[in-house]
């Protein structure tokens, strides 16, 4: 009987394919994880927005309006008096309050890597800090007549840098809560903010919730609020 040879691959084609396979690999899976990354990062950031929001919204129902509520700039009893009246809406694993707890994040810095010395430490008693049950840390920093709100997104783990694992969220004195730099409305007035080459990264919160990714820090140059929002 006539033996039939089915065709098969060599060892040499083989290994050829594999190599190839592991190029594509390696270009494209780090892109896959940083969308990925991105894209989580930008849910945690709306849904923290959102029950931020929330407290407000219930902590000016019984206190009145935040406009009214006496909050002087960077002060430890102002900070203490809008943490004490807005955490009991928040879901908490711990309340550090304005004490330098050694367990949160202390020390960080501006995307561009330089520090302001005021408030380059989260132990400072300016702020006002809790710990949610994602790992989330939140320090609420009073304003001139509002607050900011930073948020670590995974505590005191490293980098601990603005616009990387670092971002901020504003109370207007109206009580609407929005991410910084970018008004009320999204615009481009505060994008420069989000470079790491001039920007300390305040603007980040914004570009990530809206855009859904962190382009900013491989191709900043070349984006736009507008215009250009990835790098490829």
């Amino acid at each position: 009987m006539k033996k039939i040879k089915h065709p098969a691959f060599t060892l040499a084609e083989v290994l050829i394919t594999l190599g190839i396979i592991g190029i594509v690999a390696a270009m494209t899976l780090p892109n896959l994880i940083s969308n990925y990354k991105a894209k989580v990062i930008a849910s945690k950031l709306k849904k923290l927005q959102s029950t931020f929001a929330q407290a407000m919204l219930m902590a000016e129902n019984e206190y009145g309006p935040l406009d009214s509520w006496g909050i002087l700039k960077d002060t430890k009893e102002s900070a203490d008096k809008a943490g004490k009246r807005i955490t009991p809406y928040l879901k908490l694993v711990d309340n550090c309050g304005t004490d330098a707890c050694e367990s949160y994040t202390g020390e960080w810095n501006f995307l561009n890597g330089h520090q302001d010395p005021p408030i380059a430490s989260f132990h400072k008693d300016i702020f006002y800090k809790l710990r949610l049950s994602d790992g989330s840390e939140l320090f609420i920093r009073p304003g001139a007549g509002g607050l900011s709100c930073l948020i670590d997104i995974n505590g005191k783990k490293s980098p601990n840098i603005m616009g990387k694992d670092i971002f901020r969220l504003l109370v207007y004195p109206n009580g609407k809560v929005v991410p910084s730099e970018v008004g009320e409305d999204p615009k481009t007035s505060g994008w420069p903010y989000c470079n790491p080459k001039t920007g300390e990264g305040w603007a980040c919160a914004a570009w990530i919730m809206y855009k859904e990714n962190m382009d900013y820090l491989k191709c900043a140059d070349k984006l736009e609020w507008d215009g250009k929002t990835k790098c490829n």
